[in-house]
C-alpha cells in the first residue's frame, strides 16, 4: 500500500524524514507546507516507510526515501507508481534521491527497474558562523544587489535560472527565501541564494558566469549570503556539493564551513 498524505497531515511522516531533514532543507520546507511536494506512506496509522518528491523544474525532481527497506509491497507498488506517473510528475526525466537509512542502496534497483540508478557522492558541509571578510573581494566596479523581481521591472536582462528563482518564490508565496546578484553595471556576473528556509536554515546555492570567473565572486556571494542569513536569525546554513565538485568544496573550506558528513545520493535518469 502507498497512501499520500494531504497537507493536513503531512507531520505522520516527520519521524521517518527526520534523518533526511537534518542535512536536506528541502525536506524539511516541504514537510512544514513551505514548499510544495507531495509526501507519500505505506500506511498513516502505522507508517514504516516514507517517500517524498518535489520539483524545482518540470523535468527533475528531487525525492527523498526513508524508513524500513524491507517493506516488500511498498517496493513494489512504488516501482508501479513511478512507471505511472503517480508519484512524480508526468514531465520528469530526472530524478535526485537521497535515501535513509544505507539499507536502501541494495534496493533502489527494484523500486527503479529497468532504469539504471547511478551512485552520486556528496559532500554536507554546514555554516553557523561566519568570519570573512568578503567585501575585501569585490572590486569597485561590482555591485551587490538583493534578487527581487524589481530587477525585472528595471530592466535588466536577467539569466533564465534567475527568473526561474523569482517565479518560483511569486508563484508558491515564498517569503523567506532570499538571494542576490553580482553586478557589473547592469550586467550579472554571478548569483546566490539561500532557499527552503524553514525552521532557522536553509540552503544555500550559487553560480558565476563563465567570463567572471576565478575572480574570487563565487567566495564573496556565498559568503556575502550566509552573513545575511545569520543576521536574519537562521542558525545553520546547510551547503552540499558532488565529492567531485573540487570547486565547491574549495570555497566552503576557505570559508570554514563545518564539514558534518559525506553521504550517498543516487541519480536516475527516466526512460519511456
Amino acid at each position: 500500500m502507498v497512501v499520500e498524505l494531504t497537507k493536513s497531515n503531512l507531520s505522520l511522516a516527520d519521524t521517518l524524514l527526520a534523518p533526511l531533514g537534518a542535512f536536506q532543507p528541502m525536506c524539511v520546507a516541504v514537510l512544514t507546507g513551505v514548499y510544495p511536494g507531495r509526501v507519500f506512506l505505506d500506511d498513516p496509522k502505522s507508517p514504516r516507510v516514507a517517500f517524498l518528491s518535489t520539483s524545482l523544474d518540470p523535468q527533475g525532481a528531487w525525492c527523498f526515501l526513508a524508513g524500513d527497506a524491507g517493506q516488500d509491497e511498498f517496493r513494489h507498488t512504488l516501482n508501479r507508481m513511478l512507471h505511472e506517473r503517480k508519484v512524480i510528475g508526468k514531465e520528469t526525466t530526472d530524478i535526485i534521491l537521497s535515501a535513509w537509512p544505507d539499507d536502501w542502496q541494495g534496493r533502489l534497483k527494484e523500486i527503479f527497474h529497468p532504469w539504471e540508478v547511478i551512485p552520486l557522492p556528496r559532500r554536507h558541509y554546514v555554516a553557523k558562523r561566519l568570519d570573512f571578510n568578503w567585501k575585501s573581494l569585490l572590486l569597485s566596479s561590482y555591485r551587490l544587489i538583493p534578487l527581487d523581481v524589481l530587477l525585472l521591472q528595471r530592466g535588466w536582462v536577467l539569466p533564465a535560472q534567475v527568473q526561474e528563482t523569482l517565479r518560483k518564490w511569486e508563484t508558491h508565496s515564498i517569503r523567506d527565501d532570499f538571494g542576490f546578484v553580482l553586478a557589473k553595471g547592469k550586467e550579472v556576473c554571478a548569483w546566490v541564494t539561500v532557499d527552503f528556509v524553514t525552521w532557522r536554515q536553509g540552503d544555500i546555492g550559487f553560480f558565476v558566469m563563465e567570463r567572471h570567473r576565478r575572480r574570487g565572486l563565487a567566495t564573496a556571494a556565498a559568503a556575502a549570503a550566509i552573513e545575511e542569513a545569520l543576521r536574519r536569525g537562521l542558525v545553520e546554513i546547510h551547503w552540499t556539493c558532488a565529492q567531485s565538485n573540487s570547486y565547491s568544496i574549495r570555497i566552503a573550506e576557505t570559508l570554514s564551513l563545518e564539514r558534518q558528513r559525506d553521504y550517498q545520493a543516487y541519480w536516475v535518469e527516466l526512460g519511456e
